[in-house]
């Protein structure tokens, strides 16, 4: 083979292997380094004060505290999980005048990221001590 077309096939070669080391990179075992793959999160609506959730994952436990700053928010959890691994989703104290429902609280990472755990917000319920000729009947 003659100089310029081994030179040809050296410069394929290395565009070849470039492209292959590039598409490797941005698969996400390759990326994150066999690291957990998944975060979790979805989205809060109706929230009026911090909302604090619980993510208990294994022997990962973390608290995320969401301010309200719109509607709806959209949050996620500071640590990835990994697949196969269950998880639990809690709202440990309701926010101040609020009560708060959590969908999706429960379940198994798969492979992809979760972002339905949502948290749906309304204003709570007020007893009135049993005081029922003080309630606005009409």
């Amino acid at each position: 083979m003659d100089a310029g077309r081994c030179a040809a096939v050296v410069g394929v070669a290395l565009v070849l292997g470039l492209q292959a080391a590039t598409a490797a990179a941005s698969d996400r075992v390759f990326a994150d380094g066999f690291d957990p793959c998944c975060t979790l999160g979805g989205t809060v609506t109706g929230l009026s004060g911090p909302l604090t959730l619980y993510l208990e994952a294994g022997d990962l436990q973390e608290s995320r505290t969401i301010e309200p700053a719109g509607d709806p928010l959209l949050y996620a959890f500071r640590h990835t999980v990994p697949p196969g691994r269950d998880y639990r989703v809690s709202i440990p104290v309701q926010p101040s005048g609020q009560h708060c429902t959590l969908a999706n609280a429960t379940g198994t990472v798969g492979s992809v990221a979760i972002e339905t755990i949502d948290a749906s917000c309304i204003a709570a319920l007020r007893w009135d001590d049993g005081r029922w000729d003080a309630a606005p009947w009409n």
